[in-house]
């Protein structure tokens, strides 16, 4: 997976829980498969509880609220070889622009 990261994160979030982002994901050829943004609501998850594609989990763990990255998830960390038909093809290698808009930790870590 590569990330490129628009600004340095200041602060790692190895104890995050809950994560709120605006994203867009598009495949190789730049097809666009979803987006948040034009809904104006934030999609939210949990870290590390299988809600997500782990390159997802891996990607979001250290990031700081405001920061924006580029994410790019190859098949193993997305869908494999299965895909999500009819969007996302098989073996496909996705590409996210995300922003993370805010970060939950767990005070009991």
């Amino acid at each position: 997976m590569t990330a490129w990261v628009a600004f340095p994160s200041r602060d790692l979030n190895p104890d995050a829980q809950e994560a709120a982002y605006f994203g867009k994901g598009t495949l190789e050829d730049g097809t666009e498969f979803d987006s948040s943004i034009p809904r104006g609501q934030p999609l939210t998850f949990t870290l590390g509880s299988g809600q997500v594609i782990k390159g997802w989990d891996q990607g979001l763990l250290a990031m700081c609220e405001g920061e924006q990255r580029k994410l790019v998830i190859p098949p193993d960390l997305a869908y494999g070889e299965a895909g999500a038909p009819p969007k996302i093809p098989k073996s496909a290698t996705l590409t996210f622009h995300v922003e993370l808009i805010k970060i939950e930790r767990n005070d009991e870590l």
